[in-house]
């Protein structure tokens, strides 16, 4: 939600107001340190015009700092289905639809017994990337500190 705001700030210091001291706030946004990114850069499907604003484990930390605790940041998902098809369509702007249709698709790759042996490397790959920090999100759980009285 905050890539698509035009002020993410406004919008986490009204989460902020709405929490009770203690509470949390959930975020997820695209990792703009990911190896997709770094691999291909604006070829990437995920930078598009919808998206108004992009995020490093870094930038997203200072965003917080004044409102919330970080109470976990962590690095998910890597598909090189994805920057594979990305590099080839040379930054051709797809459809929801079909990214739709590709999270079907690599799914059903995942979820076939036959793929089993690839299945593990994958998920060892994808453990990597999200402890060098570059996987495809950046996820932060946010906790409102239990000193902040509600606004």
């Amino acid at each position: 939600m905050l890539k698509h705001l035009q002020e993410p700030k406004r919008f986490l210091q009204k989460a902020a107001a709405l929490l009770k001291p203690a509470g949390y706030c959930f975020v997820l946004v695209p990792n703009m340190q990911s190896l997709a990114v770094r691999a291909i850069g604006g070829r990437y499907r995920y930078i598009y015009p919808q998206h108004l604003n992009y995020f490093t484990a870094a930038t997203l930390r200072t965003l917080v700092a004044d409102l919330f605790e970080v109470a976990a940041m962590r690095f998910m998902h890597f598909n090189p289905i994805v920057i594979w098809q990305d590099w080839c369509r040379g930054g051709v702007e797809i459809s929801n639809q079909e990214r739709g249709q590709l999270l079907k698709r690599t799914t059903a790759y995942k979820e076939n017994p036959v793929m089993k042996p690839v299945k593990a490397l994958y998920q060892l790959t994808e453990k990597g990337m999200a402890l060098f920090g570059l996987a495809d999100n950046v996820v932060a759980v946010l906790r409102k500190p239990a000193s902040q009285s509600r606004d």
